[in-house]
Formats: structure tokens, sequence, C-alpha cells
């Protein structure tokens, strides 16, 4: 009697393991710093559960899932020795689908601290025992990651074909967060080819399933990156009012708020509506003190300082100096945008051809049939026509 109830008592501890695990990966998945820090704690107790009564498979998930937050905390080694561990039980209890999430929390971390070889081993590893096993939410998730390696590759044709194939699995299984990442990441390759209609086309699709699974976080990210995306084409209306929905959705002390009014202070810049600029990018400057966000400085006062220039208000042309100075040091990149914003501040001809040659860069990536396209958006039109003025009319 007293090893049933004892076998009965171990049977609950290890449900117990496996749905607080489970609360732990939706608190990581959340997005939310306070809620992941959360799920971590839920974790490490679990763990910590599952080596006291010895359940072999809970404590490969645990030390799986806790290697991830090292991960985060970009202690890759301690998170690969947590990898390590968990891969022995795995292959100790021949538990293939365990070992597979394993190979694929190598890869995730591989790929994080950009090891593109040896993380793309390891989600081909994950991928072929999903197959072996008919596994599809594996197979669907290997081929969401291994695309990630053919984007930072600039393979986006590789990219967007077999994130098709992960989304035809996600939707077969029903899985909305499995089909939201997969439009994203299409949405990403489309518009790093310069497609943005088509990327514009995903993102909505990928909001909507983030708005069906309450995933506010996500929701507010994407929005902001659909603003952005509106911005690049043109279509200045419509960016203008998903900033500002974004922006009214936000918690009200959220530090994200300053993304949203840079956009829209962006946007009325490029429509010649420069009052409205300046009052907007005034609120920009004050968010950026109140939460000492550091990131963004130039390009917000480049927008600034043109916006003075325009009503005619002093400003000091040192202090772009100075920022571009800082942003070289820190080997940061600069986009057409905002070399063409320094040309126009300092009247330098060298960043009016740096705006140009990333053009050209971006070009590349193109593909033939769409490049006509890319080159009508309006600020890659802008640059074109001042250079075609300025510098082959010297030349």
């Amino acid at each position: 009697v007293a090893l049933g109830l004892l076998q009965k008592a171990v049977e609950l501890d290890d449900k117990l393991i496996a749905a607080n695990r489970t609360i732990g990966y939706i608190y990581w998945q959340s997005g939310d710093a306070e809620k992941m820090k959360k799920g971590r704690e839920i974790h490490l107790k679990a763990l910590e559960k599952a080596k006291e009564i010895g359940n072999k498979k809970e404590i490969g998930e645990g030390l799986r899932m806790v290697g991830y937050y090292h991960g985060d905390d970009k202690e890759y080694n301690k998170a690969y020795e947590l990898y390590g561990q968990a891969e022995k039980i795995a292959k100790e209890i021949n538990n293939k689908k365990l070992l597979g999430m394993i190979y694929n929390a190598f890869g995730n971390t591989k790929w994080q601290e950009g090891k593109l070889d040896e993380a793309l081993d390891y989600f081909n590893r994950f991928l072929e025992i999903g197959k072996s096993l008919d596994e599809k939410w594996s197979m669907s998730a290997a081929m969401n990651n291994i695309s990630l390696i053919h984007q930072r590759r600039d393979e986006y044709s590789k990219a967007i074909d077999i994130l098709n194939q992960a989304l035809t699995i996600s939707v077969e299984l029903g899985s909305y967060r499995g089909q939201a990442l997969n439009l994203q990441n299409i949405a990403r390759s489309y518009q790093n080819t310069g497609n943005i209609p088509k990327a514009i086309e995903n993102y909505k699709l990928a909001l909507e399933l983030r708005k069906k699974l309450g995933e506010k976080n996500r929701v507010i990210g994407i929005t902001n990156t659909l603003g952005w995306a509106q911005y690049w084409i043109g279509a200045f209306d419509d960016g203008y009012k998903t900033f500002e929905l974004n922006l009214n959705q936000r918690s009200e002390n959220s530090d994200g708020a300053i993304w949203d009014l840079f956009g829209m202070g962006s946007i009325r810049f490029l429509q010649g509506n420069f009052v409205e600029t300046n009052k907007i990018m005034n609120r920009v400057f004050e968010e950026r003190q109140k939460h000492e966000i550091v990131w963004g400085e130039l390009e917000m006062t480049t927008i600034q300082y043109l916006t003075f220039k325009e009503l005619g208000k002093d400003f000091d042309l040192q202090i772009i100096r100075d920022l571009i100075k800082q942003k070289e040091e820190k080997s940061e990149d600069f986009s057409e945008h905002l070399f063409f914003r320094m040309y126009k501040l300092l009247e330098d001809e060298k960043y009016l051809v740096k705006s140009f040659e990333k053009i050209q860069e971006a070009l590349k990536k193109v593909d033939e049939d769409f490049k006509e396209v890319y080159l009508s958006y309006p600020v890659e039109k802008l640059i074109i026509a001042e250079y075609n003025k300025v510098i082959k009319k010297t030349d």
C-alpha cells in the first residue's frame, strides 16, 4: 500500500513538473522581461524537483530550458555545458524527441553567437530527427530556424522557400504561434530583398495571429515594424496611423514609445510638415532623456536639425560631427537614409556618394523584375535624383 501511494505521488510530481515547465515556457515566450524572469524561476524549480525525484526526462528538459536563459544572458559556455548534460541524458534514455529539442537549443545559441555553420549543423540534426519520428512541430521549427541561417547569409530565396514549407506544416497543426513566426520571417526576407509590399502583406497576417494569441508585446513589436515598412515605400498616411495606433496601445510609461514617435516624426518630415515634425521630435528627445536611451541619437538628431534648418532655427553642426565619429568608432551601420540626411546637413558630397552606394549595394539583393519598384521608393528616388544632379554633373 505504501509503495502504491509513493508511486502515485511520483506520478503526480511528474505531471506537476511537466505542467510547471510548460507554464515557464509560456512566460519565456511572452517576450516580456518580467514574465521571462518569472519563467526562469519556474524552470529552475522544476529542474530541482526533477532531480529530487530522479525523473531523467524532466531533468533533460530542465537543463535544456535553463541553458536557454544562459544563452539569452550571453553566457554561452554555461549554456553549452547544460545542453551537453541534457544531450547525454536524452541518449541514455533513448528519447529522440528530447534529443532533437536539445540540438535545436544548441543551434539557437550558436546562431545567437554568430557561429552559423555550427548552428546549421544542429538545426539539420533537429530536422532529421523530426522527419524520422514524423514529428511535425519539430520539422516546422527546424525549417524556420534553418531559414534564419539563410537570412544571415543573404540567401533570401532559400529562406522564403523553406519558410513556406514550415508554414504549411504550422497551418496543418493549427499552430497560430508557429504560423505567426513563419510569416514574420517570410516578411523579413521579402523586406531584405526590397519587396516591401509583400513584406507588409505577411506582417499583417502575422499581426492578426499574434492578436488572437493575446501576445501584446509581440503585437506592439510587429506593429512598429509594419509602420516602418509603410514608411519605406511611401505609404505615409498608413504608416502614421500605424505608429499612432501603436503609441496608444503601449503602457503609459513604456520606453518603446520613442520608436513610434520617431516614425511619426520621420513621416511628417518627408511630407514637408516641419512644424508638426518639430513638435513630435521634441517629444522624441523628451523620451530619450526620460528613459536614458542611448541608441539612435545621430538618426534622431539629423531629423531634428534638418527640421530646425527648414524653420530657420539655430543648431550646432559640431554635435552632428561628434555623433558621426562616435557611430564610426562603434562600427555601427549607416543607412542610405542617414547618409542622405548627413549630406543635407553638412553639405558634404561624400555622404551623398555613400548613400547612393548603399542603394547600389541593396539593389544586388533585389530580384531583377522588382528593381524598378525598389528604385521608386521615396527616399531612394530622392537620393538618386540628387546624385544625378550633383555628382554626375560634376563628373
